[in-house]
């Protein structure tokens, strides 16, 4: 706590956002209730804010009488919940996992039921609400083998938690059986999919492709959620690219946009004109343009509607890769790395169906980018093939809505 503190005063004196993330994250400033009934679900950041949103209007509706208070970790996971939720919702920063913080935190809301999106083990949260006969529910329950080795490396304490869930809705068979290793109840899992399937793609997320004209940029590739340890292979990947497809346009894409100037540095290192920004400054860009770096939270969408082909990161390295479905759900052909174990049953689904492809360096990146280029016809079958495979996959939200009524 005092280490959080000092770091906080050094750091945020300037951005009034900060001090509200950590008053919020220590107990000292909590959100309003303003009914009897409280739903608190926390997801972690973007990626789970955005997978959680057709079951926040789902219960919305269903429920009524209940205020859904919705917390994420991340300043960026909050930006998404304030554009896309916030009459739905109220937002705030999840307490630090410390018991009298959490109790505190707990006194405030009287929560009904307690969601957690994906992978959120709390050994303290979870004692406290159980204590409290607060039910709690992992939904779209992940955990991978080697997130599962680590919890393993603590059993006893993995098995307490374990033991304090109420339910996990889990995403697939190797999930839940992962869940199981750690101690839970064999009558306390359940599979019912992946909600991401469920996310609905509105134009006002996606943009328009056509009414925008970007394709006066040419061909153009997106390179998306790329970790700053890839970008030595990809600037590589694109150098080749640019060799055999001098008019190709590049969209880079960082997974953390606070990192930017770090990003920036290798550009200019590898002699590459790049233009910074947003989607409405890269739909204004007049001439055409060499690379785009962008630096705003909660457009990628946009920006992979407006590409021809998207590579995923975080997978070149073993960082076990991103949301592949994201792409797959606006209709463009995806390449991907290798490292894929957080999502490693989609994964191999989408590779057996030739839905995506997965590569491991820098001159297979550049050729598979290429042939999909060079062949609009291949580029739309495995369009139509992502968006089928999609549409057969839907229906874990209202699963997951439907296991909730024994709560609530």
């Amino acid at each position: 706590m005092p280490f959080l503190l000092g770091r906080a005063i050094i750091k945020n004196h300037r951005e009034p956002e900060k001090w509200l993330y950590l008053a919020q994250r220590i107990g000292l400033a909590v959100v309003q209730v303003r009914r009897s009934k409280v739903i608190w679900i926390h997801a972690v950041s973007v990626g789970e804010v955005v997978a959680t949103i057709p079951l926040v209007k789902n219960l919305a509706q269903g429920y009524p009488e209940h205020q859904i208070i919705l917390s994420t970790t991340t300043i960026d996971g909050a930006k998404i919940v304030r554009a896309r939720l916030a009459s739905f919702v109220t937002h705030v920063y999840f307490p630090l996992d410390i018991p009298f913080v959490i109790s505190r935190f707990l006194n405030r809301l009287k929560p009904t039921l307690f969601i957690m999106i994906e992978t959120e083990l709390w050994p303290n949260l979870l004692l406290k609400c159980k204590r409290r006969g607060i039910p709690s529910v992992i939904l779209n329950g992940r955990l991978s083998d080697k997130s599962a080795k680590s919890y393993l490396n603590v059993k006893s304490i993995s098995r307490e938690m374990m033991s304090n869930v109420s339910l996990v809705l889990a995403r697939d068979a190797i999930d839940a059986n992962n869940f199981v290793r750690l101690g839970l109840s064999c009558d306390k899992v359940r599979v019912i999919g992946n909600m991401k399937f469920d996310s609905k793609l509105s134009p006002d997320i996606i943009g328009d492709h056509a009414s925008e004209n970007c394709s006066k940029h040419g061909l153009i590739a997106c390179f998306a959620s790329i970790h700053e340890g890839e970008l030595t292979i990809l600037i590589d990947a694109m150098l080749r690219l640019r060799r055999k497809l001098p008019n190709i346009q590049f969209v880079l894409v960082p997974r953390h946009p606070a990192k930017l100037e770090k990003y920036v540095s290798y550009l200019r290192r590898h002699d590459i004109n790049f233009v910074s920004g947003n989607y409405q400054t890269y739909t204004r860009c007049e001439q055409p343009l060499d690379t785009f770096v962008v630096d705003s939270i909660g457009e990628l969408l946009k920006f992979y509607s407006a590409s021809d082909v998207a590579f995923v990161g975080g997978s070149i390295v073993p960082l076990g890769g991103q949301n592949l479905l994201e792409p797959i759900g606006v209709g463009v052909p995806v390449i991907t790395g290798t490292s894929l174990y957080n999502f490693q049953e989609i994964a191999d689904a989408l590779i057996s169906l030739d839905i995506i492809v997965a590569v491991s360096d820098a001159p297979s990146i550049a050729k598979e980018i290429w042939h999909l280029l060079e062949d609009g016809q291949e580029r739309e079958n495995r369009s139509a093939r992502g968006r089928d495979w999609l549409i057969s996959k839907r229906g874990a939200t209202q699963r997951a809505a439907d296991a909730l009524r024994l709560f609530l």
